[in-house]
């Protein structure tokens, strides 16, 4: 059994079966992850943009293994409702991600920027500008 453990956002979650959710995450030290989640009871609900710590275990390493999320404190992506278009912005940064980057690839830098960049997306801060000249 292959398993780790690292913080990540997550990017996107789609339905698998009845019960289950495939998720997409990227994390910080082991980029872009994808697992299966079980339908289990959460205290918190899971959104685009929401911090997380992963605990990911799969038999071998290129399968997609099954993931445990705990929800940390996220207040940026509950901000970013107040601002439609900041919303529309950060659900297609994490779209795109989604179909870009290749999996298990860390990207320290992109890592950085990401969080700021979601950050400023709650606090009213985000511009263009800023992201690119930092990419």
């Amino acid at each position: 059994m292959i398993t780790w453990r690292d913080d990540g956002f997550l990017l996107g979650l789609r339905a698998y079966g009845e019960k289950a959710k495939i998720a997409c995450i990227f994390t910080q030290h082991n980029g872009l992850a994808r697992g299966l989640l079980s339908r289990s009871p959460l205290k918190h609900t899971l959104d685009i943009g929401v911090q997380v710590n992963i605990s990911w275990t799969a038999r071998l390493e290129h399968q997609m293994g099954r993931m445990v999320l705990e929800p940390l404190p996220s207040p940026h992506v509950f901000l970013s409702f107040e601002w439609p278009g900041h919303l529309r912005d950060m659900l297609k940064i994490c779209g795109l991600m989604q179909k870009v980057l290749p999996e298990r690839h860390p990207y320290p830098k992109l890592w950085e920027t990401f969080s700021a960049c979601l950050k400023a997306l709650g606090s009213g801060a985000f511009s263009y500008q800023k992201v690119l000249y930092q990419w």
